[in-house]
């Protein structure tokens, strides 16, 4: 009964299973319609492009796609990316929210502030998710605006998600580190 009054962010299976299932999801992603999409294009597809695209390359994108190549991405891709951002944010939050709770001074202020990126990160990919839903029913081609906020919503969704991963390793490393050098020998 006392694991039921455990915080959320305190208790191993949110972690655990938040982070599985957004492993999971992923791997589906990767191994089927972002695959699938990069084989009917010949390029890498809008969510895979961790350093944005130009105007050019989003048009030649969706020209390559094809009527099928944007359904598959409307009706595959798109929903399992709006189930992955969730999965993926919640446990970096997790992570570093359980990390920050370890450390005192700077380096517990550092992660709890950081663990905001991974909010930050999910927020992006939706955005993304949103502006490549966009282009992708449009029946023209997509203007400057809209490629330029679609890029940078990947832009951004790549660099908060890196940046929130890299805090949690580098907590993690920290807090071996320090439980090691703490063992009495």
């Amino acid at each position: 009964m006392a694991s039921s009054t455990r915080p959320l962010l305190h208790d191993n299976r949110v972690l655990a299973s938040s982070f599985v299932l957004a492993l999971l999801v992923y791997l589906v992603m990767i191994f089927g319609p972002l695959a699938w999409l990069e084989a009917i294009a010949g390029v890498a597809p809008f969510d895979m492009r961790p350093g944005g695209y130009s105007l050019v390359e989003a048009r030649a994108l969706l020209a390559a796609l094809g009527v099928d190549g944007r359904r598959l991405y409307l009706t595959t891709q798109i929903p399992l990316d709006m189930v992955y951002p969730g999965l993926l944010g919640l446990s970096l939050f997790i992570a570093l929210t359980r990390l920050a709770t370890g450390f005192r001074g700077r380096l517990g202020a550092v992660l709890r502030l950081l663990r905001w990126t991974a909010v930050l990160a999910a927020v992006a990919d939706y955005a993304e998710n949103l502006m490549i839903t966009v282009m992708l029913i449009s029946a023209s081609p997509p203007d400057g605006g809209t490629v330029a906020l679609a890029s940078a919503a990947s832009t951004a969704k790549a660099g908060l998600t890196t940046l929130a991963a890299t805090a949690v390793l580098v907590g993690a490393a920290v807090h071996a580190v320090r439980r090691l050098a703490a063992k009495p020998t």
